[in-house]
């Protein structure tokens, strides 16, 4: 039993949510955001509540009853409020730049290393080792973070990388040299 997908989900102001038999659709100040209708759940709008029911007690729809019930709140948070994350780049000489859409990371590589950032996405690069990346959708925001993490993980024996601000790396003891300390 869902008990988050029990309570009725508030709809703030300036927000607008519709159901159509395939899709809910949720637009505001900040965008839109489109979830797919589940066929085990029955989602029922109100004035500035919603209600977010399952058609029977089978395993799949209960899972399905919090599924729909935290994409819907996820995406009334997005478009009023928005979403924003904060990635850091360490390392001597490391740094981004921001040119239009495209991100231009300087990180030990040969030659400088591009990444396309999607339109729905805003960017700012504070310090040349700052990134901070919002915008409306969760899902999109977290892949597009995990992508530019990916160009240069932070390495937990130099602590040289790209990490979210709030990640914290214990640094690892590395190998003792040949004919070290006895």
């Amino acid at each position: 039993m869902s008990r988050l997908g029990n309570k009725p989900l508030s709809v703030p102001q300036g927000v607008k949510v519709t159901a159509g038999p395939d899709v809910i659709t949720v637009e505001g100040p900040k965008g839109r955001k489109t979830i797919k209708q589940n066929s085990n759940v029955k989602v029922e709008i109100s004035g500035s509540t919603i209600k977010v029911s399952r058609i029977s007690d089978e395993k799949v729809a209960k899972q399905a009853h919090g599924a729909v019930w935290a994409l819907l709140a996820s995406a009334i948070k997005g478009v009023s409020e928005g979403f924003s994350k904060v990635l850091t780049v360490q390392g001597v000489g490391y740094k981004a730049e921001l040119s239009g859409n495209t991100l231009k990371f300087s990180i030990g590589y040969s030659k400088p290393v591009l990444f396309e950032v999607p339109k729905e996405i805003t960017v700012k690069v504070e310090k040349d080792t700052i990134i901070t990346l919002s915008c409306h959708d969760k899902e999109l925001l977290g892949q597009v973070c995990h992508n530019i993490k990916s160009i240069k993980p932070a390495d937990p024996y130099k602590l040289k990388g790209i990490k979210y601000a709030d990640e914290v790396i214990k640094q690892k003891v590395g190998k003792v040299g040949v004919g070290g300390a006895k």
